[in-house]
């Protein structure tokens, strides 16, 4: 059911309450399903655990940890609706189906939160979306960070985004036209633009926001990583982040050729002292395309 509030990711949700029924805060100190799956976390036995990518790479729970009596960070994924439709992505970007803006604005407090981060779908293209992102960090003074295309990021939206944001993941997953084009269908040139207007505007006004280059790493694209890297860090981006699906990850990890090509590439591009950008390493470990 839309509005149903878990704990986690979306791959093995347990729901503690939905946010259109009960206020979250309520959910929080009554929902018995929320108490056992604390515990559970707590001894390393969660249900989702064994196939958790995120619980591979922290570091154990400290068992003496208290419950704190708010949450402090929030993912809302305000629905599939995009303007484009990415080759890997199994959303309905013609679903009309969106979160209420005026309900999260009721039944959740959002004072206490340190990291509100707002998902579609395409943020920028349902209404609902953007005017909670102009009441949360123009009316009550939050940071949202977003994950967006960047395609309808206009000279109005690179603004509010700049100042709103504490960082902003821009889903790009190439580095040529010819790979942007197979993978998401669009106009590679738009984006680009798009990313150079938002670094420009931060260099502008000196804020400290993040600019993360995303590429999800799938069977058309598995080449160009490197290519990524270079570019994004030519662009002036601060970071660049991987995911993978089925395919790119199968076609890595059964070709050692290509594996062992890949991995020398990214290792070159580490060591180039030219090279400034962030690489988040977590994904391409679990490819082995970069060691420990």
């Amino acid at each position: 059911m839309f509005g149903n509030v878990f704990g986690c990711c979306f791959c093995a949700p347990w729901v503690f309450g939905n946010i259109y029924r009960t206020p979250l805060d309520r959910i929080w100190k009554k929902s018995i399903r929320l108490k056992i799956a604390r515990w559970l976390s707590l001894h390393g036995s969660l249900h989702c655990y064994d196939n958790c990518f995120m619980s591979k790479l922290k570091n154990p729970i400290d068992k003496r940890s208290q419950v704190p009596d708010y949450p402090e960070s929030i993912m809302l994924h305000f629905g599939d609706m995009c303007n484009i439709m990415c080759k890997m992505c199994c959303r309905d970007a013609a679903s009309k189906v969106v979160l209420d803006s005026e309900t999260l604005k009721k039944n959740i407090n959002w004072g206490p939160f340190k990291e509100i981060i707002l998902l579609g779908g395409e943020i920028l293209f349902m209404e609902q979306a953007k005017d909670f992102y102009l009441w949360l960090t123009q009316v009550k003074h939050k940071k949202a960070n977003i994950y967006t295309n960047g395609l309808l990021i206009n000279d109005e939206w690179a603004e509010h985004l700049i100042k709103g944001s504490d960082w902003i993941y821009i889903s790009v997953n190439a580095a040529s036209e010819k790979i942007y084009k197979e993978v998401c269908g669009n106009d590679f040139s738009k984006v680009v633009n798009n990313i150079k207007k938002l670094i420009f505007l931060k260099n502008k006004l000196g804020l400290k926001v993040k600019i993360i280059y995303s590429f999800t790493i799938i069977t058309n694209n598995v080449y160009e990583i490197a290519d990524a890297i270079r570019f994004a860090n030519d662009l002036g981006c601060d970071s660049i982040s991987f995911c993978q699906d089925t395919g790119g990850k199968q076609l890595i990890l059964e070709n050692s050729e290509l594996k062992e090509k890949l991995k020398g590439e990214i290792l070159q591009l580490i060591n180039n002292k030219e090279i400034k950008i962030t690489i988040l390493r977590e994904q391409l470990l679990t490819l082995g395309l970069v060691d420990n």
